[in-house]
């Protein structure tokens, strides 16, 4: 027996089915029809919060393990303060989940003829839960922070977001290698990255936990390749800037050649870009 969530309609005629050719990316011989997504319930335990590497909270529903889909659902994303309200789930409900696309659960609201008087009000951290500075939130927006750039959940999020394949790409330096070696102190920002090959880093890799000779020379040779073939769009588009992401620092870079002449843009030439609002 096989899970799936639809099926595929085709035209039995290769040649007839070439012939219609595509709408966009969409072939005309084909149309594909979903099944109703599968849906369970279970009661919602407990919110944890996560900070990211802009210092955004985001809410984390804590649920009784479910099966769904020939999946144990244990937990789900609440995305933020406005998604808790539009599906109007308090913490000891029983609450209804679904799995996006088959594949991501996530709370569809609450069945309120279950609820008997003791469920709590789910409220926005004061605090961060990593570094307890106080959090705030931009008037308008729905995301709640950490107020501290220097707290250490965010600058772990933004090294593991520096390495990964979404930016500059360094092969083999994946999630599980940069906290182990965040949490040894090994490297603190992304610039510690590029000065791995030392003998004072490597001998303190040798001395971690499942950090043997060939996984250490894989790591510096991975970075050293990285700092050889990566480009500047990269390292623009991977250190956090604000709106700032992997096709605005392409056009950047394009327009402006090199990362020293992007700092030194003034707004008028930034504002002739035609990707860069005001």
């Amino acid at each position: 027996i096989f899970e799936t969530d639809g099926v595929v309609v085709k035209i039995n005629n290769l040649k007839l089915n070439d012939s219609l050719g595509f709408s966009g990316k969409d072939p005309r011989g084909s149309i594909a029809y979903k099944f109703k997504a599968e849906e369970a319930t279970t009661k919602l335990l407990n919110v944890t919060w996560t900070v990211g590497r802009s210092g955004r909270l985001t809410p984390n529903a804590v649920l009784s393990p479910v099966s769904l889909g020939g999946t144990t659902i244990s937990a789900a994303s609440l995305h933020n303060m406005d998604t808790i309200k539009k599906v109007g789930v308090k913490i000891g409900d029983t609450v209804r989940i679904k799995r996006a696309g088959e594949v991501i659960p996530y709370v569809i609201g609450a069945v309120e003829d279950e609820r008997n008087g003791t469920e709590i009000e789910i409220i926005p951290p004061t605090e961060c839960p990593v570094c307890h500075s106080p959090t705030v939130r931009v008037e308008g927006e729905s995301d709640w922070n950490c107020s501290n750039r220097h707290c250490r959940e965010r600058m772990f999020r933004n090294i593991e977001n520096f390495v990964s394949k979404e930016y500059y790409d360094i092969d083999g330096v994946g999630s599980g290698v940069i906290r182990a070696l965040f949490d040894a102190n090994i490297i603190m920002d992304e610039a510690d990255i590029f000065f791995i090959n030392n003998p004072k880093n490597i001998a303190e890799m040798l001395e971690l936990d499942k950090f043997g000779e060939t996984k250490v020379k894989k790591i510096v040779d991975a970075v050293e390749a990285a700092k050889k073939n990566g480009k500047a769009w990269q390292l623009l588009a991977s250190i956090n800037i604000s709106n700032v992401g992997k096709s605005l620092s392409k056009v950047l870079i394009d327009n402006f050649g090199s990362i020293p002449n992007v700092m030194k843009a003034t707004y008028e030439e930034l504002s002739e870009i035609e990707m860069v609002g005001p």
